[in-house]
């Protein structure tokens, strides 16, 4: 399921497209940004699109557009009423992907969006850091796990976890270490918040008979169990012919 974010001053025009997206079944997220201060949002790099519309002096937006730019790597759509050729080079210039007018029909609007996130899909095809164990296909570049055939894909927070967890893999990371690498030391990060996550991923990587790959090591953090989980799954093959 893809992640899009509205940024906007005006929540109000995009109130048709935000609702025919959920009915996609998209996770739609909309943020009414009351300055130009980004960051303060939280990591927008969750996002697998950008809908926006900004209205600020002194060309401020087209500032901002830069920003979001550099703070995600995925297609950013810009939306007005009505701007001449020049502003609207000067916002693709920014960072925009595409320009759209308020006056499109929101169900074009929507099968754009759906194009260009299935074209995305082909492109990230290409490139694969796939891992395999047991019955596990864990595909970190499409952000997807394959687990006896069943494809589901893990969110942005998910990817940074078990990133961390790969790069130590059979060897214990502590809670703190993980909230320091998932969140970048943010203070609403806590290790409940951790936990929830984990909990989620848990049930993604399910090797055999309700044994994840992810080990809980009690009091300290976690471990991907990759060598335990082969090991095992291979005994499994051989008892079973």
């Amino acid at each position: 399921m893809y992640n899009i974010l509205i940024l906007t001053n005006d929540a109000e025009p995009f109130k048709e497209l935000e609702t025919l997206l959920k009915e996609e079944f998209f996770n739609v997220t909309t943020i009414i940004l009351d300055g130009n201060d980004l960051r303060k949002y939280g990591d927008l790099s969750d996002f697998e699109l950008v809908c926006t519309n900004l209205f600020f002096p002194n060309g401020i937006h087209v500032k901002i557009l830069n920003e979001l730019s550099m703070l995600t790597r995925c297609p950013i759509l810009s939306f007005y009423d009505d701007l001449n050729d020049e502003e609207i080079l000067k916002i693709l210039q920014s960072g925009a992907t595409s320009h759209l007018r308020f006056n499109h029909p929101t169900k074009l609007v929507v099968a754009k969006i759906k194009s260009i996130l299935r074209m995305m899909h082909k492109v990230y095809k290409h490139h694969r850091d796939l891992i395999l164990v047991g019955p596990i296909s864990i595909d970190l570049d499409n952000r997807e796990i394959v687990n006896h055939g069943t494809l589901t894909p893990i969110t942005n927070v998910e990817y940074r976890i078990l990133r961390v967890l790969i790069e130590n893999k059979d060897q214990t990371v502590t809670k703190d270490v993980l909230i320091h690498r998932v969140w970048d030391d943010d203070a609403s990060a806590t290790e409940n918040a951790l936990g929830i996550h984990i909990t989620r991923l848990r049930k993604k990587l399910i090797c055999f008979n309700n044994y994840s790959l992810i080990e809980t090591v009690w009091g300290v953090g976690y471990r991907l169990n990759i060598k335990q989980c082969q090991e095992d799954y291979q005994k499994l093959e051989v008892a079973l012919g």
